[in-house]
This record gives structure tokens, C-alpha cells and sequence, in this order.
């Protein structure tokens, strides 16, 4: 008798070591709301996730016909969340026999549509393994960022418990400035921007910054949202911040030495792998003589979670100790007043924000060529600010393409700045940066 019961023992212990359960399943609304798949986990034995007995692994199959719409993320009954992964997958379909766990020896980043096997998460499943009671309701959650007619559905997910479980990262100090966002509960989102609270830690130029220190750099109100278009499908998203006051209103504040402003941005790293592709092209700008962004590289911290390597930069507007150009109101429409200043973008477009030029590219006389009105803002620019600098530009391009355009008072020199726009082609070449000569 007492040989049976220890060979039952042994079985139930083998059993709760290795233990999976599975979850709700369901369609994917397009919507960009949350879609929350749900798990019920009970059992004594997991009341402290850890390396011992802790989360080892997540497998899915999820069909969608474009997967790079999807973010896909885990959370746990005590709230912890984790980004399984987002943005990736370009227009592949499927996610089949997909299985995330930290032993895998390819990144789900370096995988291809359907991604059948086992990968690594984009975030490690280790930070589940922090002593939290692992019993309770999991939560699946996948969000369709793009109302495009792609749909799609969880057809079955599950999770496995085991022994030798990964450990959490645990992220506590650097030799770059920290900066620690908390949303309160709020998801970040591509418009409206959101009430956070930030703080940065910088302990000065060779000294260690710990994540313990008292925020010393910064340490306030901010709204902040995700910014850029195709860098928003990346797993390293970008972000929009702008410094508020104690009554949540602009305010105008010196980061890192800057001059005083209240929007600033966040870049992502994630395509620079080297860190050095923005930085370098900034710094050879500016000592060519002309502005570029100020900026410093910075680790960043959001709800707790690592989110890698960032570079905090200035954003691109008119000020006076940015893009110094004069402050055109909407009614200058007459005379010098309308002559500026304006800012525009050679950037992702739609038909409210820009307009199309009469010339196409030489060897690809099929293509539109559009640009965006960034100061004035689309919203704000008059019609007669509109039409002149849309003359501006047609008669600029009407000069280069004429057979007189080396002309010297009616040649393109009448229009542009020469050594300037010389100096923006030399740091787009060395830089290999395709999207500055062209956006579609």
C-alpha cells in the first residue's frame, strides 16, 4: 500500500510539472479594440510562478490575412503583461502551430509567415516568473491595429507550466539616462494622445544611472502617443511626448540641456541595429553648419516593462532655437507676410494634408509625386498660403527642368539655398536613407 501511494505521488508531481491549459478562442474584430481570449488556471501548485514551477511556454494557432496587423500580448492573473509579438509578418497569413518559449534558439521576429515551430517572444515569458500566484483567469489579448478588411480568429492557445522555467529580466541600471513612463492603466495609442507621468534619471555624462535613483532630469506630467507610420508595425514602437504642467497644460521645459520646449520624441532603434544610422547622420548635419535634431540616447522603462534602447530627440517645428523660420499666422495671406515661413514634408501622405506637384520623377514619369504641409499644419494653413506655396514650388521645379536652369537669376539658384541642399544629398547617401529622396 505505502508503494502505491508514492508511486501516485510521484505521478501527480510529474504531471503538475508539466501541466497545459488551454484557452477561449473566437474571432478578431477589426476595430482596434482589444480582443481578450480567456484561460482558467487552478491548481495549488502554482500559487508562485518561479524557476522551479513556472510559465515555460505559449503555442497558438490564430488565423488572419495580414498578420502584421496583429498585436498579440499575455497577461496574467495579477495583471503582469507581455508582448508576445506585434507588427510582424508583413501581408503573411497565419500564425499555425506557433509556440513561444525562451529556449527556442530563433526570434519570432526572424521567422517567417506561418511560423510554425518555436521561436522567441519579442518580450521574455520569464517576467511571469516573479513568485506571482500563477491560479486565476490568463488573458490573451490581440489587438488588429488597421481597419483594413483583414480579419481573422483564434482557433486554439494554450499555456505550459513545467520545472527549469526562465527567470525575469531585470533591468536596474545603465551608463544612459532612464526614462520611466507610467500610463495609470492607459493604453498607449495612435491617436488621442494620453495622461502619463514621466520621470528621467541622469546622473551626468560617465556616471551609472539605477532605476532606483529619484527621477532628477524630469519627473511630471506628459501626454504621449505613438508617432511615425510604417515604424509603428515594428515590435519597438516610436512615441510623441509633450511635457505638461501640474494642470496638464504645455509646458516648456530643458531636457538633457536642450533649449526649452514641450514636444519631444522618442525613436525606436529597432531597424538601426548598430545604433549609429540617425545619431550619425545627425551630428555630420550639424557640423556641416546646419540645424539637425538634438538628441541622446536613453534607456526607456513603460508600466515597468524594458523597452530597449531609445534616442530622445527634439521634434521637427518651427522655434525659434529649432527650424528658425518666421511665424506665418492664417490671415498673412498678402504682400511679405505670405512668404513664410512654411515646413514641408516628403512623407507619407493623404489627399487632406497635401498636395501633388505638376513634375514626376525623370525615369519614372508614371509616378505622382505629393508633399505635406507641416507648418502651417493642414488644418490651420490658409488657401491663399496654399496657392503660394504651391506656385513656389511648381516655379522651382519649372527652373531646374528648363534648359536655362544653371541660369543665374532665373535658374534653380533663384529658389534654393545651394550649399544646403548639396549638404542633405551628401548625408542621405552616406546614410543610405531611401525616404529621403522619395515617399509614396
Amino acid at each position: 500500500m505505502r508503494l502505491y501511494f508514492t508511486l501516485l505521488l510521484i505521478f501527480a508531481l510529474t504531471v503538475v510539472n508539466g501541466q497545459t491549459f488551454s484557452g477561449s478562442i473566437g474571432n478578431i474584430t477589426d476595430d482596434g479594440q482589444p480582443n481578450n481570449f480567456n484561460l482558467s488556471v487552478n491548481d495549488v501548485s502554482l500559487n508562485s510562478l518561479s524557476s522551479n514551477l513556472g510559465l515555460k511556454e505559449v503555442c497558438l494557432n490564430i488565423t488572419h490575412t495580414w498578420n502584421s496587423d496583429l498585436n498579440v500580448f499575455l497577461i496574467s492573473p495579477s495583471g503582469t503583461q507581455v508582448n508576445l509579438f506585434s507588427g510582424i509578418g508583413g501581408d503573411g497569413d497565419n500564425f499555425t502551430n506557433t509556440c513561444l518559449n525562451q529556449t527556442a534558439t530563433i526570434s519570432i521576429n526572424s521567422g517567417n509567415p506561418p511560423y510554425t515551430g518555436q521561436f522567441k517572444p519579442q518580450e521574455t515569458i520569464g517576467n511571469f516568473n516573479n513568485n506571482q500566484n500563477g491560479n486565476g483567469v490568463w488573458i490573451l489579448r490581440i489587438i488588429d491595429t488597421y481597419p483594413d478588411a483583414d480579419t481573422g480568429s483564434v482557433l486554439n492557445w494554450s499555456i505550459t507550466f513545467g520545472e527549469e522555467a526562465p527567470t525575469p529580466f531585470v533591468f536596474t541600471s545603465s551608463n544612459l539616462p532612464i526614462i520611466i513612463i507610467n500610463t495609470n492603466g492607459l493604453t498607449i495609442q495612435d491617436e488621442p494622445e494620453i495622461n502619463a507621468t514621466m520621470g528621467i534619471i541622469y546622473n551626468g555624462e560617465g556616471n551609472m544611472n539605477m532605476i532606483t535613483d529619484i527621477p532628477n532630469e524630469y519627473n511630471g506630467n506628459i501626454n504621449i502617443e505613438y508617432r511615425g507610420n510604417y515604424s509603428q508595425s515594428l515590435p519597438q514602437k516610436p512615441f510623441k511626448i509633450e511635457t505638461l504642467d501640474a494642470s496638464f497644460q504645455e509646458s516648456d521645459v530643458s531636457v538633457f540641456g536642450m533649449p526649452e520646449e514641450h514636444d519631444w520624441v522618442l525613436i525606436a532603434s529597432y531597424n538601426d541595429k548598430a545604433f549609429m544610422r540617425n545619431t550619425l547622420a545627425y551630428s555630420l548635419f550639424q557640423n556641416m553648419g546646419h540645424y539637425a535634431a538634438r538628441h541622446k540616447f536613453c534607456e526607456v522603462v513603460i508600466n515597468g516593462t524594458y523597452q530597449g534602447v531609445y534616442i530622445w530627440m527634439e521634434s521637427i517645428k518651427r522655434d525659434n532655437n529649432r527650424v528658425n523660420i518666421a511665424k506665418l499666422d492664417p490671415d498673412e495671406n498678402t504682400g511679405l507676410d505670405l512668404t513664410g515661413g512654411y515646413i514641408l514634408k516628403n512623407d507619407l501622405w493623404n489627399q487632406n494634408d497635401s498636395w501633388q506637384l505638376n513634375y514626376s520623377p525623370i525615369d519614372h514619369p508614371e509616378l505622382d509625386v505629393r508633399l505635406v504641409y507641416h507648418y502651417p499644419k493642414p488644418e490651420d494653413i490658409s488657401a491663399q498660403q496654399q496657392a503660394y506655396i504651391q506656385s513656389f514650388i511648381n516655379d522651382f521645379e519649372t527652373a531646374l527642368y528648363s534648359p536655362n536652369f544653371t541660369s543665374l537669376t532665373d535658374g534653380y539658384r533663384k529658389y534654393m539655398d545651394t550649399n544646403s541642399f548639396i549638404d542633405y544629398f551628401i548625408i542621405n547617401e552616406l546614410s543610405r536613407n531611401n525616404d529621403g529622396f522619395k515617399k509614396k
